[in-house]
């Protein structure tokens, strides 16, 4: 089933080209991602209706959002700013959605440590100090946990990367 989403889109889009969503601000803002579009879209929602702007235009698709509440930063993985539309710099991208601050939808930070195309589903944790990106891949069985506390000393940076146990094909059981 593909459910259309109407918007101030150049056209319709399809829902399974949306790969996240989330709300923010007590639900007057809802943030989309979509993989195809290469985008993150804002909808300021009234109660009733929602108008709908671009929030963030990438350069290659964008894989999930997750939101820090606490710092109310909004976190996507795609391919890292100045990258191009090679997916060999797909990194988390950090932006503020604090709609009274003066840095509001803007790019804060971005990892430069991931780079590689195998990389599409993460998740950040409940304290928004930590996200969890694996590779796609599950012959290659990598975890890697990306440091996302702005007040550690080990900010953006890869601070456990090891295989899943029983996720790669080689430790697979034959009979």
């Amino acid at each position: 089933r593909h459910t259309r989403l109407q918007g101030d889109w150049s056209s319709d889009v399809c829902s399974s080209d949306l790969t996240g969503a989330v709300w923010s601000d007590t639900g007057r803002n809802l943030y989309v991602s979509s993989s195809i579009r290469a985008w993150i879209t804002r909808a300021q929602w009234n109660g009733s209706s929602a108008t709908w702007s671009t929030f963030y235009q990438s350069s290659g698709a964008c894989y999930g959002l997750e939101l820090d509440r606490q710092r109310r930063r909004l976190w996507t993985l795609t391919n890292a700013p100045g990258g191009g539309s090679s997916t060999s710099t797909r990194e988390l991208l950090c932006f503020d959605v604090d709609p009274r601050s003066p840095t509001y939808g803007q790019l804060l930070v971005h990892t430069s440590s991931l780079a590689g195309a195998s990389r599409e589903r993460w998740g950040l944790s409940p304290s928004g100090n930590y996200a969890a990106v694996p590779h796609t891949f599950v012959n290659t069985g990598l975890f890697q946990l990306v440091d996302t506390d702005p007040g550690s000393p080990s900010f953006l940076s890869v601070v456990v990367s090891q295989p899943i146990p029983g996720a790669s094909r080689s430790e697979e059981h034959t009979s």
